[in-house]
C-alpha cells in the first residue's frame, strides 16, 4: 500500500502539477500530506491543494479556495498576508470529490488485479485532471457542479477564537509573542 501511495504522490506532482502549471498555478512548499498550488491575480489569489489520506492510504481529495488581495484576519485576530494564507485559514473553502453528489476521495482502482498499479494510478490522476474544470468554473463564476462541495468553518471567522478566549479569561495564549500582538488589526 505504501508503494501505491508513493506512486500516487509522484503522479500528482508530475501529471497534475504540470496541468495546473499550464493554468497559471505555482507550486508551494509541501506541508505534511498537502501539496499546495497558488494562482495570484490583482484582486485575489486562488489556492488549491491536493490532500492525501493522513493514514498513508492511497487516496486523495482536492481542496480549493480564494484569498482576498489584502489578506485576511485570522481567528485570533492577527493579520495574515495573502501569500501566507492557506486553505485551513479560510472561513469558506471547497472540495472536489471523485464521484458526483458524493464525498468519495480519488483513489486508484486495480479492478481486482486486472489493471497494473501504474495504470490505476495514472487513471486516478487523469480523473482528477478531467474534473478540474469544475474548480475552474467555481473560481470564474462561483458555479457549483456535481463533484464540488462547499464547507464553512465558523471557527475561522476573524477574531472568534480571541473573543472566546477573552470571555474565558485565558487571553493571551501561552505561546503568544510580541510579533503576534503586533500583527493584530482588530
Amino acid at each position: 500500500m505504501e508503494q501505491l501511495t508513493s506512486l500516487l504522490k509522484e503522479a500528482i506532482v508530475d501529471d497534475f502539477g504540470m496541468h495546473v502549471l499550464g493554468l497559471g498555478f505555482q507550486p508551494e512548499k509541501k506541508r505534511n500530506e498537502f501539496y499546495p498550488y497558488r494562482r495570484s491575480g490583482e484582486e485575489r489569489d486562488e489556492i488549491i491543494e491536493v490532500q492525501f489520506d493522513k493514514h498513508n492510504r492511497p487516496k486523495f481529495v482536492l481542496n480549493f479556495g480564494v484569498v482576498p488581495a489584502n489578506g485576511i484576519i485570522d481567528a485570533y485576530g492577527r493579520f495574515v498576508s495573502r501569500k501566507n494564507v492557506q486553505i485551513a485559514h479560510l472561513v469558506q473553502h471547497g472540495r472536489l470529490y471523485s464521484l458526483p453528489y458524493s464525498m468519495f476521495w480519488f483513489s486508484p482502482n486495480a479492478l481486482f488485479g486486472f489493471r497494473t498499479t501504474k495504470y490505476s494510478v495514472e487513471k486516478a490522476v487523469a480523473h482528477l485532471i478531467h474534473l478540474f474544470w469544475q474548480v475552474e468554473r467555481w473560481f470564474e463564476i462561483g458555479e457549483l457542479n456535481p463533484n464540488i462541495r462547499l464547507y464553512t468553518n465558523q471557527e475561522n471567522t476573524p477574531g472568534v477564537r480571541k473573543k472566546s478566549m477573552q470571555e474565558r479569561g485565558v487571553w493571551p495564549p501561552e505561546s503568544w509573542t510580541e510579533e503576534d500582538e503586533a500583527s493584530l488589526r482588530m
